[in-house]
């Protein structure tokens, strides 16, 4: 049986949830519609007590790579992270990481969708950061 998910205007092209395994990170590959791959790549790293949660990201040829630092039950993305556009469309990622107990595991819940840029009225900025407002 296909499923077709929609939320707005947005397309879901990808939605699942995996367990990381032995402490390591999760990759998670998804096809865009142009038939090309993307990666996104979570990693976990702890610190002490009272630690302040943040995200580093780095963008790589194959993807972005988003180190979350301090993340308890239900940190993520508290709306859909634009990741890029080809053509037309726009690539939105929304993720959600959950942990149970002390354990190094981390369960984390994400969607990727696809957007029609004339959908949502996006416009490219162009320029130099200092000509941008």
């Amino acid at each position: 049986m296909n499923c077709n998910v929609r939320s707005g205007p947005a397309t879901v092209l990808s939605s699942g949830q995996a367990t990381t395994f032995g402490g390591h990170g999760l990759d998670v590959d998804v096809q865009l519609q142009d038939g090309s791959w993307y990666r996104v790549t979570f990693s976990f790293e702890d610190g002490g007590p009272g630690a302040e949660p943040r995200v580093e990201t780095e963008l790589e040829a194959w993807g972005i790579r988003l180190r979350l630092h301090h993340f308890a039950d239900g940190r993520g993305s508290a709306q859909p992270v634009l990741l890029g556009d080809i053509g037309d469309r726009l690539y939105f990622l929304h993720f959600r990481v959950f942990r149970f107990g002390k354990t190094a595991e981390r369960t984390v819940s994400w969607t990727f969708y696809a957007v029609e840029k004339q959908d949502v009225g996006w416009q490219a900025v162009t320029g130099t950061a200092e000509e941008v407002p």
